[in-house]
């Protein structure tokens, strides 16, 4: 009788040990099952993001702008000093990519050497003829757009948006590690 009593017990021991392994097991299983659920849910907001940048640009446009980044005196050329203040007004370092920010200054560059080989004192300058991020000479009617908050985000994928001004003019945003990598008009 003692033999089945502790064979009884020692097999009651056992078997909540198991059960014991097996509960830790399936709440660990649900821990992580909710935590991947919230990592789903906090997700990045690129439409915010464009739209921010585009309400910053907005509403510091004269401040971005106060020290033009092109010196028009005599041939035109660029004002390196005055490109570095635009981009710092701009933000740029809180809304786009590093890529986004070297290859802007390439771009600069590359206008700047082309001035040095054809001389220019007059008219606009190839690569500049538009806003840089906006891709318009009509800056007043898409700043307009952007002020009244009359700009609607599409999102195209994770990747890529559409900010439609609502006056014919979109702006397709390429995204790339929570940041702006490139903006170009949707043809």
């Amino acid at each position: 009788m003692k033999k089945i009593f502790y064979a009884f017990i020692i097999s009651f021991i056992l078997i909540s040990c198991n059960e014991k392994k097996e509960n830790k097991i399936i709440k660990n299983e649900t821990v992580n099952e909710i935590q991947n659920k919230e990592l789903k849910t906090v997700s990045f907001d690129a439409c915010k993001l464009c739209k921010d940048f585009l309400y910053s640009y907005q509403k510091n446009y004269d401040t971005i702008y106060a020290k033009d980044f092109i010196n028009y005196e005599g041939n035109f050329s660029i004002n390196f000093e005055n490109l570095e203040y635009f981009i710092n007004k701009s933000q740029l370092n809180k809304y786009f990519t590093e890529k986004y920010i070297t290859d802007f200054r390439g771009r600069i560059i590359e206008i700047n050497q082309k001035l040095k080989e054809t001389p220019q004192n007059d008219g606009t300058i190839e690569g500049l003829e538009s806003d840089v991020f906006l891709h318009t000479q009509d800056i007043e009617d898409c700043l307009n757009q952007i002020m009244n908050k009359k700009i609607i985000c599409n999102q195209i994928d994770e990747n890529k948006l559409e900010i439609d001004f609502g006056n014919s003019h979109i702006l397709v945003f390429s995204i790339i590690d929570n940041r702006i990598n490139d903006i170009k008009v949707k043809k």
